[in-house]
């Protein structure tokens, strides 16, 4: 972990996971191995001479309690706004979350499921 990390009371973080930059994670979560939690995400500008320029994220991830991540999950932290999952959402193993990201409370997510960035559910 690196950052600016709360992690919630009760919560269990299996081995290789990686949390940094800023994020919240709540009460009473399980987020197993190899999960990946809070990285930039692929958002870039292009200029006129379509150079690519990766952009700064400056958002969080925020997790609620009773939430369960399955391994090998990708949770991007937002550009400007927040990347949140909601309380008791339950997310399968390989998943990925893009950027600016909103799953509301009680969401399930099968496994291998990718949302792409500013998805909301």
């Amino acid at each position: 972990m690196d950052g600016d990390i709360t992690i919630g009371n009760n919560t269990q973080i299996w081995d290789n996971v990686s949390i940094i930059n800023k994020a919240v994670v709540g009460d009473n979560c399980i987020i197993q191995s190899g999960v990946r939690i809070g990285h930039g995400g692929f958002g870039y500008s292009e200029n006129e001479s379509h150079i690519k320029t990766m952009r700064r994220h400056y958002g969080s991830v925020i997790i609620g309690d009773d939430v369960f991540i399955g391994p090998n999950c990708v949770i991007y932290r937002g550009t400007i706004d927040n990347t949140i999952v909601g309380k008791r959402c339950k997310i399968g193993g390989l998943c990925h979350i893009g950027h600016n990201c909103i799953l509301d409370d009680n969401i399930a997510m099968i496994a291998g499921a990718v949302l792409y960035g500013s998805v909301i559910i």
